[in-house]
């Protein structure tokens, strides 16, 4: 569960190189992709994200993904995630604020959908 935000900042630091980003600033661009996500398969308040996001920014960390990332090639190294199986995403999400739980679903138009549009 520590690991939440992590399956997409390791896509991140993969995908530009492991030298755009520290590894915190990626962690801070995926725990707001995870609440993205979460938004949509856990019901979560939409409320948390946009509250998240401004906690970030306030100790000066990004929480957006820059729009030169190319989110086929983040696709593609989450499927590298030691979480993801040949038949299911796994990926750590929000029920509610401190309650995050491991949730698989088996398709990855919902993960594409968050990396092109949060």
């Amino acid at each position: 569960l520590l690991n939440l935000g992590h399956t997409f900042a390791h896509a991140l630091e993969t995908t530009t190189g492991y030298t755009r980003f520290l590894h915190g600033e990626a962690v801070a661009i995926g725990l707001v992709l995870a609440v993205a996500l979460s938004e949509t398969h856990c019901k979560l308040d939409t409320a948390l994200r946009p509250r998240l996001a401004r906690l970030l920014h306030t100790f000066g960390l990004p929480t957006r993904l820059p729009p030169d990332v190319d989110r086929n090639a983040m696709l593609a190294a989450m499927r590298m995630d030691k979480k993801h199986t040949h038949a299911h995403w796994r990926l750590v999400l929000l029920d509610s604020p401190g309650r995050a739980r491991v949730r698989e679903f088996s398709d990855e138009h919902d993960i594409r959908t968050v990396l092109e549009t949060a």
